[in-house]
């Protein structure tokens, strides 16, 4: 007869520090003027100021504009399209050295032209004509095509974010000095790709992902190309309404059924987004969701915060273009991602939380531009005080051994249009935890809710302690993870960045003379629940499916749905309980969950804010294995930078100035393996996938 295995685990973790809105209105008219990009005639005083004055951010910005005024254009085709070489102007990645030129030779062509109307060449307009012929060539050359390199299409058209700005700035802010001929030959250029860009699934993510970072680049190249050709082209109204939908899912007359999106931006703090599961075997597709109805993005800061930052863009553009405060009908979901960007920073307040997330080459470092522009956007809101402070006050520049590694600074472009010091101003006090759940939430399936992620801290100190859960088993839309049940912990430090304790081991430096910190290096961020701090489970594929590319180790997939079953977090003490069996599901289907090997994994979670202390306590119960293997793998998975010492049911991890313990409460005798990850027992992939599990982590299994 067989029986079941349960396992229960309770572990502590001890930390001590040792050493030392209103809604918008309908669209108004495009104002019949140049420039309408982000500058106009209300904005134009403000930065024409600033460059008088000779403010630093002019000063910089203009020393950029004249080393790119010198450089040659590199002639574009699919073979150069990735070279880099800071002699020319050049594509780089997916157009963005191109974007980067443009916006700045752009603006202070428009700064130095000043009040003068009609053509006034520059030096800097000079250039910008030379790059759009070299642009208008390449895409002659190399139209668009299904599966070919072309300009827009580069990388399954993510670079369309990049070169709707691009030949805005060029068709914009260099209106008058185009020249009828060039000007002709834009707009039948930007015409075409429009027109190929809006047939269904031509272009990647084109009317579904509306939380996917390729979605939002169709969206802001859409609007860009038809706010800066309006008056010009017949298209461009349909333009500016395929990137309305998209945004906040208003139909227009002018759109024929086919350019409709079926998700929506909107929707994802809204309600109307359907999970993976509720799409499926959850159906009907009307359990839906709002991921990121408290502000946290579901692609990780890293992305979702590219995608912030161009949706700010967006909402700038509309009201320079046209005068309409967009922004006024999403106040209230901006106001929300300032609130949870400021919980995501970690003590030292240069450095972000990175789980979930598909990071950078630079670790997880600030981008500077989103807490700029959430200053900028929400100013004359209620929040906007809060969010100037925290771009202008609270904080701080990386201060690491690796000089080399500032983060991701604004660019020259950004400062001198956001950054104004007059905005009012004003110091935050949040809660230590965000968000505030409501009580008692039981539910088996959640609907109209937020993505179960917690944060919380000791205090707003910078040697706190920081730390991030998240309970989510539902894949939403676009770069979710398999990391449900995983949590961090940081302890403030200020020496060369926070103590990163407790880690993913596919969210840490990837080592070389600075990636051991766990802080600079590119992360590999791969799917397998195998690297989270979370229930590691092996049926031998009894159940679990066979992956190539090693997403299912561990035993999680993307079927799964949302099921905390309370949340509390207060003054004193966070708790989340959830059951994230589903997250062990292996394919859509609600008959094929009998199927399933692990029975349950619950996992509940508290934090004791003034102690400082954690507590996880698991619920495991699986089939007994009748596979020739054995009784299958079960144990949970704790990652950290350096080789922890295991004694009895007690593991200790140093790093740099902290130690973090963990002591196995129950069972009262569990079996503590230690393994180094650079050569990781999970790896039977080949060489192709070293980087994925090969990392500089070590792990202790507890089984």
């Amino acid at each position: 007869m067989k029986t079941n295995f349960y396992l229960h685990l309770l572990s502590c973790f001890f930390l001590f520090q040792f050493f030392l809105v209103s809604k918008t209105a309908a669209q108004l008219p495009v104002i019949n003027s140049h420039p309408r990009i982000l500058i106009d005639s209300s904005s134009k005083p403000m930065l024409m100021a600033k460059k008088n004055a000779n403010d630093p951010d002019w000063v910089a910005l203009k020393a950029e504009a004249d080393n790119y005024s010198t450089r040659p254009v590199l002639t574009w085709n699919p073979t150069n399209a990735s070279v880099w070489n800071i002699t020319y102007i050049f594509y780089s990645y997916c157009g963005s050295s191109w974007d980067d030129a443009a916006l700045s030779l752009g603006m202070v062509h428009q700064l130095t032209k000043g009040n003068n109307t009609g053509a006034f060449p520059t030096v800097y307009s000079d250039k910008m004509m030379q790059l759009a012929d070299s642009i208008i060539s390449a895409y002659n050359r190399y139209p668009p095509c299904n599966g070919c390199s072309n300009i827009f299409q580069y990388n399954s058209s993510y670079a369309t974010r990049h070169m709707g700005n691009t030949l805005a700035a060029i068709y914009d802010w260099c209106y008058d000095e185009l020249g009828p001929t060039r000007k002709a030959a834009l707009i039948a250029m930007i015409e075409n790709w429009f027109t190929y860009m809006r047939v269904p699934f031509n272009v990647y993510q084109n009317r579904d992902h509306a939380t996917g970072n390729y979605y939002f680049g169709h969206v802001l190249c859409a609007a860009y190309l038809g706010y800066s050709t309006y008056y010009d082209s017949p298209l461009a109204q349909e333009m500016i309404d395929f990137a309305r939908q998209r945004v906040l899912g208003t139909q227009s007359g002018s759109l024929q059924p086919s350019d409709l999106t079926t998700k929506y931006l909107k929707q994802t703090y809204t309600a109307g987004i359907p999970t993976n599961a509720s799409a499926s075997y959850l159906g009907p597709s009307s359990y839906t969701t709002a991921p990121q109805m408290d502000g946290l993005p579901v692609q990780g800061w890293a992305y979702t915060g590219e995608t912030l930052s161009r949706l700010i863009d967006y909402c700038s553009m509309v009201k320079s273009a046209s005068g309409e405060r967009i922004s006024d009908s999403i106040s209230g979901h901006l106001s929300n991602c300032s609130k949870a960007f400021a919980q995501a920073v970690t003590p030292n307040r240069f450095q972000l939380d990175n789980s979930n997330d598909f990071g950078s080459f630079r670790g997880n470092l600030l981008s500077y531009g989103l807490p700029l522009r959430l200053g900028a956007i929400l100013e004359g809101t209620a929040q906007g005080p809060f969010a100037e402070y925290f771009y202008r006050t609270w904080i701080q520049r990386p201060a690491l051994t690796a000089a080399w590694n500032d983060g991701y600074p604004e660019l020259n472009w950004e400062k001198m249009l956001y950054a104004n010091p007059a905005r009012p101003s004003a110091a935050f006090s949040y809660s230590p935890y965000y968000p505030v759940p409501a009580i008692n939430v039981n539910t088996s399936v959640i609907i109209d809710k937020g993505m179960p992620k917690y944060y919380m801290r000791e205090n707003w100190s910078d040697t706190a302690t920081w730390s991030v859960l998240n309970v989510s088993c539902a894949y939403y839309d676009d770069h979710d993870h398999h990391n449900a049940g995983h949590f961090q912990i940081v302890r403030g430090d200020s020496h060369d960045g926070d103590d990163l304790l407790l880690v993913g081991a596919n969210e840490v430096g990837n080592g070389g003379s600075f990636g051991q910190n766990g802080i600079e290096g590119g992360t590999c961020y791969h799917f397998s629940s195998s690297l989270s701090n979370t229930l590691f489970f092996d049926d031998y594929h009894d159940f679990t499916p066979v992956n190539n590319s090693g997403h299912t180790i561990g035993g999680q997939t993307f079927s799964g749905y949302d099921e905390p079953t309370h949340t509390e977090q207060n003054d004193d003490f966070s708790y989340i309980r959830a059951d994230l069996t589903s997250a062990y599901h292996r394919k859509g289907e609600l008959a094929d969950t009998v199927n399933r090997t692990l029975k349950y994994f619950h996992r509940s979670f508290l934090y004791l804010r003034n102690a400082d202390v954690f507590l996880s306590y698991d619920r495991i119960l699986a089939k007994n294995s009748t596979n020739p293997s054995g009784q299958y793998g079960k144990h949970l998975r704790w990652h950290f930078l350096e080789d922890p010492a295991v004694s009895g049911n007690n593991i200790t991890a140093t790093m740099d100035n902290s130690k973090l313990f963990v002591h196995t409460v129950i069972p009262s005798a569990v079996s503590i393996a230690k393994v180094n990850e650079i050569t990781n027992p999970d790896h039977t992939f080949g060489s192709g996938l070293n980087y994925a599990f090969n990392t500089y982590t070590w792990r202790a299994e507890v089984s």
